[in-house]
């Protein structure tokens, strides 16, 4: 078979089953995928595209490749605000994140899924009683990752744990793990990650956090790896291990044995050869076009390809106005008008007066003639650019287009806003999204003092936030609805802890809030003040006759039973 590669790393694999890959090294930014086969001369079978993690690298006119065309989605916890787009451009999409691609719209679901694992390593097994290290972990502690940060310090001071200060090569910490008996695992976005794999491969006891199904179908928790759901339920397994090595590496030998049975390159690259028969599932002609359109421009509001807004623009003349990409239209036209979002490459001739007359314009047009009045996409970005544009009547307007298709329970929830101020129409808007699941594009770089347009419940919150400043009842009301939408994220675990903070000293009387506070303090390996925060709750709702509402509450949490054995007075 013939297979085109771009920066994928089964090739060699492919290989040395027998197949001719050509591998060519592409620069960043955009390259035509018919023109580049006709450069290389190339004829291929198949045609592979893995993500590529820095600098970008995106492929136009996959409809015209003329064989099957897979996409491997790496990274898809911090980049599906654009992969929801560029993915269906593909027959397959290959991830080991197969819950987040799940989770999409229907209509921007991919055409076909397969959960493919991160690669494992082909190393013998050293046995524990060899290792001179109980406990380490490898992993960077930056500003950007807080809760590895307060887990590294916990383990460290509670069980000794070695953890490089500085960057290690990458042979180095393979040395360092299977010179570790147990090695913790924490990712930025409860999301399947390498050390998962390159871990279990080295012949440690892994022991990761509870990210559910995906991580589920590479390794069975108890059996083949240990799970947690908070820094207590951490602590006392890393101490029930450590003084149990017998048990320890009876699980770290079976998740060593999985991942030489099925995670290794050669069984990787044939599990993606298995699936080179199937018929087509990428789109095609003018929804291809617009789907590729958006992704590039995703990736440019989100800082990851620098791109000229006016070349944006020009190019969506090349397909119809569909809901998604006149919504996409507005967020350009107005974000590059503000002066403080630098994300886009360089303006070109537009003036920020005349891009805010084109985005007037087009509100006007889309009201006068109810354009898409069905979808959300265009309703909601209607009503922000109103906001943004300070067309109170407009942003009205769109509320009640919107309000219109809500039937049932969400039309009984959706209490409109309760003024048109920018603070109300933005709180309302983060209510709806939250009750019609379009919550949160994690990985966007989204700030609310830069003029964004807001895509979701969260940056309509975060926009509410900002607008409240520092009024009592406005920020209370934020803060409610971020902890409330966040609690059906739980990879926003750091950042509800921050809310709720927040929220329980501004009502230092709600124990409720501040029970919450604690428990999240407990996920995030903060243990001392998550304990601290729950006995006080405790002490807060006794006298309020609400004992029972309190312990009905704790029951729920995971922490339950650990924090029950710390603080023997709480029931």
């Amino acid at each position: 078979m013939n297979i085109f590669c771009l920066d994928c790393s089964l090739a060699g694999p492919m290989r040395a089953l027998g197949h001719t890959v050509l591998t060519p090294a592409l620069p960043s930014g955009i390259a035509h995928a018919p023109s580049l086969l006709r450069e290389h001369d190339f004829r291929p079978d198949l045609f592979i595209q893995q993500e590529r993690l820095a600098p970008r690298l995106l492929l136009d006119r996959l409809d015209e490749v003329p064989c099957p065309t897979f996409f491997i989605s790496v990274d898809a916890h911090l980049n599906m605000f654009w992969q929801e787009r560029y993915a269906r451009l593909f027959d397959v999409v290959f991830t080991p994140h197969i819950s987040l691609f799940q989770a999409l719209r229907p209509g921007l679901k991919p055409g076909r899924l397969v959960r493919l694992a991160p690669a494992g390593l082909d190393l013998p097994f050293l046995p524990h009683k060899r290792r001179p290290y109980p406990l380490s972990f490898v992993g960077l502690l930056t500003e950007h990752r807080p809760a590895r940060g307060e887990m590294v310090r916990l383990l460290r001071r509670e069980c000794g744990l070695r953890h490089p200060e500085q960057p290690v090569p990458y042979a180095a910490m393979l040395d360092l793990l299977r010179a570790s008996r147990l090695v913790p695992n924490e990712s930025i976005a409860l999301e399947v990650n390498f050390r998962l794999f390159e871990a279990a491969s080295c012949g440690a006891l892994v022991l990761s956090q509870d990210m559910g199904a995906d991580q589920e179908a590479f390794f069975r928790p108890g059996l083949e790896f240990v799970s947690y759901a908070n820094g207590l339920e951490l602590l006392d397994k890393v101490k029930f291990y450590l003084s149990r090595p017998a048990a320890a590496e009876a699980i770290a030998r079976a998740g060593w044995e999985r991942a030489q049975a099925d995670y290794l390159p050669e069984r990787r690259a044939a599990l993606l050869l298995r699936e080179a028969g199937l018929s087509r599932a990428r789109l095609t002609g003018e929804e291809a076009a617009e789907n590729f359109w958006l992704a590039l421009a995703q990736l440019s509001r989100g800082g990851l390809l620098r791109l000229s807004v006016d070349w944006l623009l020009a190019r969506r003349s090349q397909f119809a106005a569909r809901p998604a990409s006149m919504a996409m239209r507005l967020r350009l036209l107005l974000e590059s008008s503000h002066p403080d979002n630098s994300l886009y490459g360089a303006a070109g001739g537009g003036s920020a007066a005349s891009r805010r007359e084109q985005a007037a314009d087009l509100l006007a047009f889309m009201l006068k003639n109810s354009a898409h009045a069905d979808s959300l996409e265009c309703n909601l970005a209607g009503a922000m650019a109103a906001v943004f544009l300070e067309r109170r009547d407009w942003a009205r307007a769109f509320w009640l287009r919107q309000r219109s298709l809500l039937s049932g329970r969400t039309a009984a929830q959706a209490a409109p806003p309760a003024s048109d101020a920018p603070y109300d129409q933005y709180l309302a808007w983060g209510r709806l999204l939250r009750l019609l699941g379009l919550r949160a594009q994690v990985g966007f770089a989204f700030n609310a003092q830069s003029g964004f347009i807001a895509q979701c419940s969260l940056e309509c919150l975060l926009l509410a936030q900002a607008e409240a400043g520092d009024d009592q009842s406005k920020r209370l009301g934020c803060l409610e609805e971020l902890h409330l939408l966040c609690r059906e994220l739980p990879a926003f675990s750091w950042i509800d802890m921050g809310f709720l903070a927040e929220l329980s000293l501004r009502r230092p009387g709600d124990w409720r809030a501040q029970l919450a506070y604690g428990l999240r303090a407990l996920e995030n390996y903060r243990l001392e003040a998550g304990l601290h925060e729950v006995a006080e709750a405790r002490g807060k709702a006794a006298p309020a006759g609400e004992a029972t509402a309190f312990a009905a509450l704790l029951e729920e949490a995971p922490a339950s039973r650990y924090i029950q054995a710390t603080l023997p007075d709480i029931p």
